[in-house]
């Protein structure tokens, strides 16, 4: 007569503890094909986004050597209300590696922030732009600021204005590409003289 399985006690033991450890076992590798998974879904995307930027960079120079410099601005004679405190501007790193930073601060006769007034913006790379300054641009009194995309041999020029009215000359600032320590630039207006 043919002998079945044991089952005494012992061997029901050891059979479950088999099974449960074939389960945690089979867990814990689909465990670990899920966390790789994953590493590979974020190298790639990592990848994506490192080549994304390479890109757009690669495109940013191609378009910087065949864009033409813009003219600089015809000065209007005649005496303006504000005028630079100089030297103008002050270059120092940017914050932010990937961009060129132009910042600066309007100020009143008695040197006190002031935010009736706009400064336009406009050069190289950069449609002409007429920024707020203060809490209408979610700044400090009297502070303006615009961030430009890419580290780009640039040259612009910045303008205090009211509307259509020139109220300062402009302020030449030019940036080098190669030249980190030279991506932002601050130019404090200061009124000199009343407004008529």
């Amino acid at each position: 007569m043919g002998q079945g399985p044991p089952t005494n006690r012992t061997y029901r033991n050891a059979l479950a503890i088999a099974l449960v450890l074939f389960f945690v076992t089979l867990t814990g590798a689909i465990i670990l094909m899920i966390i790789t998974s994953a590493r590979d879904d974020k190298r790639e995307d990592d990848f994506n986004a490192t080549v994304t930027a390479v890109v757009s960079s690669a495109q940013q120079t191609l378009a910087a050597q065949a864009t033409p410099p813009t003219p600089a601005p015809a000065i209007l004679s005649g005496e303006y209300t504000f005028a630079p405190d100089l030297p103008a501007p002050r270059y120092s790193p940017s914050d932010l590696p990937t961009r060129q930073i132009v910042r600066g601060q309007v100020l009143n006769e008695d040197g006190e922030p002031e935010d009736r007034f706009s400064v336009m913006v406009w050069g190289d790379y950069t449609p002409q732009q007429t920024l707020a300054t203060g809490e209408i641009a979610e700044l400090a009194p009297g502070h303006w600021a615009v961030s430009l995309e890419g580290q780009v041999n640039r040259r612009l020029w910045v303008q205090v204005v009211a509307g259509d009215r020139y109220l300062s000359a402009p302020v030449e600032i030019v940036f080098e590409e190669a030249n980190a320590e030279r991506s932002a630039a601050e130019v404090i207006f200061r009124q000199v003289r009343p407004l008529n």
